[in-house]
């Protein structure tokens, strides 16, 4: 089963800790159904267009999610 390109779903943490806590459990439990999750913290200046593209979760914090929104 693949969720890709169905929906894009945001997680807004209050910090990147957090966010890393939640992509690793989420990797290891929604990877094996297909569902791509990408981290956004700010750590990583630069985006891949298509990584935010085939994601179906993004995990952030509010001060980059407010930064990139437009740019999803």
């Amino acid at each position: 089963m693949c969720f890709t390109g169905v929906t894009l779903q945001i997680y807004m943490a209050p910090s990147k800790a957090l966010v890393q806590e939640k992509l690793r459990d989420w990797n290891k439990k929604l990877g094996p159904l297909g569902i791509n999750c990408l981290e956004m913290t700010g750590d990583n200046e630069f985006y891949n267009n298509r990584a935010i593209h085939d994601a179906d979760i993004i995990l952030t914090t509010p001060e980059v999610y407010v930064t990139n929104y437009f740019d999803l």
